[in-house]
């Protein structure tokens, strides 16, 4: 990067994007993510350069950048890679198009700049690329749900996704993303889909129904995602976690906290997030906690981290709420506003209801459940 005394930013920039230019043509191999930065937030000219140059570069080299691109944004969200992600769309590797989709679909940009080319790569000819193409558009279609996009592009994007489970075979990878996709919107119809894919045999497509029931937030799944918490296989428990975390199914609490434990580190990992949406006591922050000392990989503990920081804002969001309420009985009898936050706490404690009871259908047998 350049270095030295103060000097205009967009002319630093551009030496550094011109170093870059150099350095993928004569040593691809050796880019670090420190060189690549400079792509974020291009200018015009800038972008119409970088395209003259892409397609010179070796295949290993447009690899890489887009892969480093992808790992930046990671760590830094406010970075923008979409016009590296628009011209990586149009190569002729499929890997460096999928990186594309990641880098298109990670920004946070009006879905109408996004959803349009998402749509178009769910007929890319590479299974991988399509595959990608309807995991990203479910971020889409669930910022839709919450009024976040316009449902004229909502409701496109729901027609492309259950046109793949229409028309796709089931083993294609674009069918399970596309199933789970969708499942944000449960349109009409879907839980065909779901209890087809659910009893299939085949563990992905297990897998995806259970994603797919806990995004549909409808009750008739409940005892799916239940009874897979204790499935011998590890995806599908993992699986099972995370729609259990997302439908906030509470009676699966004790069984999401017991697989903190579980030997698969996938399981324990979906688990800890799970803990975090369903908990609502100050010793299930010290059970995550105590998970958190005890984990020894590095995707393992900031899962947990995440998973701590999420309940903690969760007990807090609880603790001012139950405040507010106690000071508005307070004003409404009459009297000042005097509460200790510890009484209102105290008086939660004593006031949890009984988990509900495991269920009593087997959801192995098929026709158990009504469509969604």
């Amino acid at each position: 990067m350049t270095e030295g005394l103060w000097q205009d930013p967009e002319q630093a920039k551009e030496q550094d994007f011109q170093h870059l230019i150099e350095q993928a043509h004569k040593n691809g191999a050796q880019l670090e993510r420190e060189h690549v930065q400079v792509l974020s937030d291009l200018s015009a000219e800038q972008v119409r350069r970088w395209r003259d140059v892409w397609m010179r570069l070796p295949v290993g080299t447009r690899r890489r950048i887009v892969a480093l691109c992808d790992r930046l944004l990671e760590d830094d969200p406010r970075l923008s890679f979409f016009e590296v992600g628009r011209i990586a769309l149009e190569d002729e590797d499929a890997e460096v198009r999928e990186y594309g989709l990641r880098l298109i679909g990670i920004e946070d940009l009006e879905a109408r700049s996004v959803v349009p080319l998402l749509i178009r790569h769910l007929w890319d000819e590479a299974p991988m690329v399509r595959a990608r193409a309807a995991e990203e558009l479910g971020r889409f279609v669930l910022q839709g749900m919450v009024d976040q996009m316009p449902f004229a592009l909502l409701r496109k994007a729901v027609a492309a996704l259950l046109y793949i489970l229409h028309e796709e075979p089931p083993t294609a990878p674009v069918w399970a993303q596309a199933l789970m996709a969708v499942g944000y919107a449960a349109p009409r119809g879907l839980g065909e889909f779901l209890e087809f894919a659910y009893y299939q045999g085949d563990i992905a497509l297990r897998c995806a129904a259970l994603v797919a029931m806990g995004r549909t937030l409808d009750p008739a799944w409940k005892r799916y995602i239940l009874a897979d918490l204790q499935h011998p296989h590890p995806k599908v428990r993992a699986a099972a976690a995370e729609a259990a975390g997302f439908a906030e199914v509470r009676e699966a609490l004790d069984d999401v906290l017991y697989l903190l434990t579980d030997a698969s580190k996938e399981v324990r990992m979906a688990a800890a997030w799970a803990v975090s949406e369903l908990a609502e006591e100050d010793e299930h922050f010290e059970i995550l906690e105590q998970a958190w000392r005890q984990a020894q990989e590095e995707d393992e503990i900031e899962a947990l981290e995440a998973a701590l920081q999420n309940l903690e804002f969760r007990l807090m969001r609880r603790e001012w709420s139950l405040l507010e309420l106690a000071l508005k009985d307070e004003w409404e009898r009459g009297q000042p506003p005097t509460l200790d936050l510890r009484e209102a706490q105290n008086g939660a404690s004593n006031g949890n209801g009984s988990k509900a009871s495991s269920p009593t259908s087997d959801p192995d047998e098929p026709g158990s459940a009504g469509a969604a």
